[in-house]
C-alpha cells in the first residue's frame, strides 16, 4: 500500500470558502481560497490578462514554482469538476490580508507586523492592484508611522508611496523614534536600495536642523523688559528677583532651542521639563502666559522653517 505524499489542502476562512466561487487560489502553504474571478478582474489588470488566456484542460497536471515572482495557472487535480485553480507563491496569511483589501463587505485588515505589511504590499504590486496598494499604504502609515518611522520610510520609498515616505521622514526627525540597533542587523533595512534611501533621509534631517537653527537664532520672543516688583517689596522666593520674568523667559526659550535642535518636531514643545524651576509668586500668572505665548510662536516658526525643507524621496 503506497502512502499519498501529497500535502493536505485546507480551505481558507470566510469569505474565501464560498462553494459558488469560480476560481481557487492555492497558496504556498496549501490553503485554497475560493473566490470570484470578477473581483480579481476588476481589481487587477494582471489577473484580467490571465483570465483572457485559454485555460488548461481538466486533466492537465498542476504545475508548481519555486520562484516567488512567478504565478502559474493549473487545473486542480483533486477537483476536476470544480473551478480552475491557480498556484500562487504567497502564503495564506499574506493572501488573506491582500484579498480583504479587495473584497466587498469585509473590514479593513490589520497587519501582524512590518514584515507582514511589506509582503502584502509586494504582492499587491506584483499583481498590479492599484486600489489595494493605496489602501495598504494608508494602513501602513496609520498603523506604524509613529512607532516605526524608519521602516515605514524605507518601505514607502521602495513601493513609491511618496506622501507616506515624507510623513515617515517627519517622524524620523525625533531620534527617540529611530531604531537604536545597527542597521546591518535588521533584515528589513538591508534591501538593495535601502542605503540610498537612508542617505536621503539623513540629508533631510540635517537640512531640517540647519533651517530650524537659523530660524531660532533670528527669533525675538522677549516680549518685554519689565522687572518683577518682588525685589523692592522683599517678597522673593527661590532667589528669583529683579528682571525675573524676562530672565526666566530667556531660560525657557534657551531650553526650547536645545530640545528642538535635538528633535525638530512640534511635539518636542510638549515636554514640561523645558519649563525652568522658580517660585516667585508675583510672576506665577505671567509665567503661565509666557509659556503659552512662547510655545505658540515657536510652533509657528517651527512649521514655517520645516515647510521650506523638502524630503527628496527620489532623484
Amino acid at each position: 500500500m503506497c502512502n499519498d505524499s501529497r500535502p493536505a489542502v485546507t480551505t481558507a476562512q470566510s469569505p474565501f470558502d464560498d462553494p459558488n466561487a469560480d476560481i481557487i487560489l492555492h497558496t504556498s502553504d496549501h490553503v485554497d481560497f475560493r473566490i470570484f474571478r470578477l473581483i480579481l478582474t476588476l481589481s487587477s489588470p494582471f489577473f484580467q490578462g490571465m483570465f483572457s488566456l485559454p485555460q488548461p484542460t481538466a486533466d492537465a497536471p498542476r504545475s508548481t514554482t519555486n520562484n516567488p515572482n512567478d504565478t502559474q495557472v493549473s487545473q486542480s487535480q483533486t477537483t476536476t469538476n470544480g473551478p480552475p485553480s491557480i498556484d500562487v507563491p504567497e502564503d495564506s496569511q499574506t493572501l488573506d490580508t491582500l484579498l480583504r483589501f479587495l473584497y466587498p463587505n469585509t473590514h479593513t485588515p490589520s497587519f501582524h507586523g512590518l514584515v507582514h505589511a511589506h509582503n502584502v504590499a509586494l504582492a499587491a504590486s506584483k499583481y498590479d492592484m492599484p486600489i489595494a496598494l493605496d489602501k495598504i499604504a494608508n494602513k501602513v502609515e496609520a498603523q506604524y508611522v509613529s512607532t516605526h518611522p524608519l521602516h515605514v520610510y524605507l518601505i514607502a520609498c521602495r513601493m513609491g508611496w511618496e506622501p507616506v515616505a515624507r510623513a515617515a521622514a517627519a517622524y524620523c526627525l525625533d531620534p527617540d523614534r529611530m531604531p537604536r540597533e545597527e542597521l546591518d542587523g535588521d533584515t528589513m533595512l538591508r534591501s538593495s536600495d535601502a542605503g540610498v534611501a537612508y542617505h536621503r533621509l539623513q540629508t533631510y534631517r540635517e537640512a531640517c536642523r540647519r533651517a530650524l537653527e537659523t530660524k531660532l537664532d533670528d527669533m525675538d520672543l522677549f516680549l518685554d523688559e519689565e522687572s518683577c516688583e518682588s525685589e523692592s517689596d522683599g517678597d522673593v522666593h527661590g532667589g528669583i528677583s529683579g528682571r525675573c520674568l524676562s530672565r526666566w523667559t530667556a531660560q525657557y526659550l534657551a531650553n526650547i532651542k536645545i530640545a528642538l535642535l535635538k528633535c525638530p518636531r512640534k511635539d518636542a514643545l510638549d515636554n514640561f521639563d523645558l519649563v525652568p524651576l522658580g517660585d516667585c509668586t508675583r510672576c506665577y500668572i505671567d509665567k503661565a502666559h509666557a509659556i503659552a505665548t512662547a510655545r505658540s510662536q515657536v510652533a509657528t516658526e517651527l512649521k514655517d522653517a520645516l515647510s521650506n525643507v523638502r524630503c527628496n524621496v527620489y532623484d
